[in-house]
């Protein structure tokens, strides 16, 4: 069970609110300048500044990556993989939820097994997968459904459910692992403004380990309260499980040795990140908000953090999206040119908007009958490629496949 009592949350929050306002208090005495330290050794938090003029702009591919790959997905004639939910990785191993299922690859694609389709013994039983993760020893994975996670444990070469923890009000939409341990962190959408917490850490039992209090709640005047779980920024990145909240310009990560939050980075929005206010107050999102700043989503490997935002000031009539890169071995922040993505300019495949992120590689998908149409294309066809060879093989493969085969990955490995 989770145990979260409202008289122990009430003076937990208390005396954690207080500290983790001096902790802002110290960090934000820092000069905020890059180094090429780890955040995580120094006082200070690294920033980076969401202003419109990058320092640089990118439109190929080869600009950020060393190669790329397309792997069609294997699977029995009876099944077929209809949209990809998430995909993650560990050792040799591709996880893939399709909301209802989660299969399992080779990483050369041959289907290994679908966890909930034989007999697991589960009740209640899976019906909807909100989200998932592996633990990074590969040996427990954790589903998150409704009001509950269901814990399965591999024994020898199988996942089998050993455990159900009951989650209570709110409900998270979020779940992952922290790196070298069986915790788990709890992220929840900021649906009605009164959270106390929107961030949970808990043990593979359900007790609470650490919580960060909700320093961004609203009330609700005149809307319909909701949010999405997309708004939840969520990613491993090798020993670290990292989050941001949907009104905060802080990337914080989990230390795996105290159960504590840390401030990673600073995605700097110089006071004009989307306010919680206006999640419950139309008029005041309508009329009195002008400016501001939106995070749609933060992917991140060892070298560079990506990230879109979307940028609107009503007075000036200026509204447009971005794309970016930070470049921690540059202390660079460039702009991806193409909002649709990045050239293939390694073997001529469409371009790569990435989907998420797992053990250093970028991931995205397509299907079959879209890579078929692509390659029949001029712009495939006339395209100026660093490997020949690997756009020979692209064509042989988009020849190979049926336009109702189940997608294709492409999988992208950045530079170090």
């Amino acid at each position: 069970m989770l145990k979260i009592f409202d008289m122990y949350l009430d003076n937990y929050i208390k005396i954690k609110t207080i500290l983790f306002i001096l902790l802002l208090v110290i960090f934000y005495s820092c000069k905020r300048t890059g180094t090429n330290k780890s955040a995580e050794n120094k006082s200070c938090i690294n920033a980076i500044d969401l202003i419109p003029k990058a320092d640089s702009v990118i439109n190929n591919l080869s600009d950020i990556a060393n190669d790329i790959r397309y792997i069609p997905l294997k699977m029995p004639v009876n099944m077929h993989v209809s949209a990809i939910d998430k995909l993650m990785t560990c050792s040799d191993t591709i996880y893939l939820s399709t909301v209802k299922n989660l299969l399992l690859f080779s990483n050369n694609g041959q289907y290994l097994d679908n966890l909930l389709g034989r007999n697991l013994k589960i009740k209640p039983a899976i019906n909807f997968i909100y989200d998932f993760d592996i633990s990074s020893d590969n040996k427990k994975v954790a589903i998150l459904s409704n009001n509950r996670i269901y814990i399965l444990n591999k024994i020898a070469s199988r996942f089998n459910f050993t455990r159900l923890i009951i989650l209570q009000s709110p409900y998270p939409s979020k779940i992952s692992f922290v790196p070298g341990t069986y915790n788990i962190l709890l992220s929840i959408v900021p649906v009605h403004g009164s959270e106390k917490s929107l961030n949970i850490l808990i043990n593979e039992l359900g007790d609470t380990l650490f919580l960060k209090p909700n320093f961004f709640k609203f009330k609700v005047l005149n809307k319909t309260p909701g949010g999405s779980a997309d708004e939840i920024l969520q990613y491993n990145l090798s020993d670290k499980i990292c989050f941001k909240e949907s009104f905060s310009d802080t990337i914080f990560y989990v230390n795996n040795q105290s159960n504590t939050f840390k401030p990673w980075y600073i995605l700097d929005s110089k006071g004009k990140a989307y306010p919680p206010r206006a999640r419950g107050d139309s008029y005041f999102e309508i009329f009195d908000l002008t400016e501001y700043f939106k995070i749609d989503k933060i992917l991140e490997v060892n070298r560079y953090i990506l990230y879109n935002y979307s940028y609107i000031n009503k007075k000036k009539g200026v509204y447009y999206q971005a794309s970016m890169l930070y470049d921690r071995s540059s202390k660079k922040r460039i702009m991806i040119k193409q909002n649709n993505g990045l050239k293939d300019d390694i073997c001529g495949g469409p371009d790569f908007r990435p989907f998420t992120v797992s053990e250093n590689k970028l991931y995205a998908w397509i299907f079959p009958y879209s890579l078929k149409t692509f390659f029949t294309s001029s712009k495939f066809i006339q395209s100026n490629v660093k490997n020949e060879v690997k756009k020979e093989e692209l064509k042989q493969l988009a020849q190979m496949l049926k336009k109702s085969d189940n997608p294709v990955l492409i999988i992208v490995t950045p530079k170090e």
